[in-house]
């Protein structure tokens, strides 16, 4: 019998409740019952939770028994990469690698948001009381503190990647000395920094160090937490946000996969917020409790299955795709999230699918409702995003020590790591693919059309071949 850290097996009952509410593979009872034992003692590949779990925590919520099923989901994984390590294509999420996406994407931020990125580290290193954790991605689009609200606020927005992101993506990757270490440099720089309340700019931060890091990883705060939404509803309540401009727009809130912590609170926040701002709020087939992620951690399961580099592709596609089509079939004008890496990958497959529905971040639609003009600088990141990936693709073709396996290495405990820059060869690699995905040739309305036309066949062939596999993992069970 395997021993686990966290997954409790003396009180899993192997029911099988926890695979028939999961909003990804919803296997019948017997199929359920089946997997929940394969998942405990067989292969990841063998396990179709396992092998497509989006670690949306929904099984955790929904488990008669408490026994934490999403925990072994983490365990497992934390396990696999500890005998064989991560492919290279997850370089892309360490901050301490070379080739990470911020890395990668600083190096064609404007200006002005590069002077964002400076500033918000600089008060990394001065003492306040309060800050706003600008959180990991975050730092990927910071022109959305660019905004009114925050240029009206007396609190100081500080963040850096070199702080993990709280912790947030080694937990769902399973690397749990990481998200230990992880901890422990938070807990050392918020309190030589005398932070005694933060607010939160990302959800899934403010439920790690709230929740997450002090009930598995036993590191707490003492530290009010604040997420961005209650933030928001406050200033609203107070008068300090005024809505100006109420909006007549029919709006679908994606619940992220961190929302279901805090008592599920930030999902019920986010629609007050919605109908303060004037939205109709429609609910998408998965929403609140049975929401699905974005499609952004379909990559995670991909990495411990020995899926190819385009099998990850496909499945991260057709997961982003999915909830798409939920919003559009719910007839939403807008998708609002908090999160801003939902923000970010629901935009990227918007603008490559070209699904009619508008991807919009919660202080985006406040700021609106308030008579602010709209910051349309998320059309040309999407493109700096695509740009990164295609930059990335390119190195890891031709450089096998991209392509190897490797094992993370840890971050420092005593104080935040400078992420690496990018040489000037690459810089000019990068910005030359840049400015190619600017041209006539690829941003004509034909050739996007046929781009479009192209993902959506892949991603519907990709449904079926799942739809495949999940049948034919029932039919075994009979």
């Amino acid at each position: 019998m395997k021993q686990y850290r966290w997954f409790r097996a003396d009180r899993c009952r192997v029911c099988g409740q926890c695979l028939s509410f999961c909003p990804v593979v919803s296997l019948p009872a017997g199929a359920a019952r089946r997997d929940r034992i394969i998942a405990r003692e067989g292969s990841i590949n063998e396990s179709l939770s396992l092998s497509y779990c989006t670690t949306c925590n929904a099984c955790n919520f929904i488990c008669p028994a408490q026994s934490h099923p999403y925990e072994l989901v983490l365990e497992r994984f934390d396990e696999a990469q500890r005998n064989k390590g991560l492919p290279g294509i997850a370089r892309l999420v360490f901050p301490n690698e070379y080739l990470n996406i911020w890395t990668i994407t600083e190096t064609l931020l404007t200006r002005k948001e590069k002077h964002f990125l400076k500033q918000w580290e600089n008060n990394l290193h001065e003492n306040h009381s309060t800050i706003m954790l600008t959180g990991f991605y975050t730092n990927l689009v910071p022109f959305l503190l660019d905004q009114v609200m925050f240029q009206n606020s007396t609190v100081p927005i500080a963040g850096s990647e070199g702080l993990w992101g709280s912790g947030g993506d080694a937990h769902k990757l399973g690397l749990v000395d990481i998200t230990e270490t992880i901890a422990l440099l938070l807990k050392n720089k918020l309190h030589s920094m005398k932070v005694k309340k933060i607010i939160c700019f990302m959800e899934a931060e403010a439920a790690m160090l709230q929740e997450i890091l002090p009930r598995y990883y036993g590191i707490d705060y003492n530290i009010t937490i604040i997420p961005i939404e209650e933030w928001l509803l406050q200033q609203i309540k107070q008068g300090d946000i005024t809505i100006r401009a109420p909006l007549d727009i029919r709006i679908a809130v994606h619940d992220n996969c961190m929302s279901r912590y805090l008592n599920g609170k930030p999902q019920k926040t986010m629609r007050e917020i919605v109908k303060r701002c004037g939205g109709l709020s429609v609910e998408m087939e998965h929403a609140k409790e049975k929401s699905l992620c974005c499609g952004w951690a379909a990559t995670i399961p991909s990495l411990y299955r020995n899926a190819s580099l385009f099998g990850i592709a496909l499945y991260l596609l057709y997961s982003l795709d999915k909830r798409l089509r939920e919003g559009v079939d719910a007839k939403a004008d807008v998708m609002v999230t908090g999160c801003p890496a939902c923000y970010i990958f629901l935009s990227v497959a918007q603008y490559v699918t070209r699904r009619k529905i508008k991807i919009m971040h919660l202080t985006q639609v406040v700021s609106l409702a308030a008579g602010q003009p709209h910051n349309a600088m998320m059309d040309r990141r999407v493109r700096d995003i695509i740009a990164g990936i295609i930059f990335f693709l390119l190195r890891w073709v031709s450089s096998r020590s991209v392509r190897e396996h490797f094992h993370p290495a840890l971050p420092q405990t005593d104080d935040v790591q400078a992420i690496p820059v990018l040489n000037k060869s690459d810089a000019k690699i990068l910005l030359r693919i840049r400015s190619i995905l600017d041209s006539p040739l690829l941003t004509n309305r034909i050739t996007q059309w046929l781009i479009a036309m192209m993902v959506r066949l892949a991603v519907r062939l990709y449904g079926l071949y799942l739809a495949f596999k999940r049948k034919q993992f029932i039919s075994k069970q009979r």
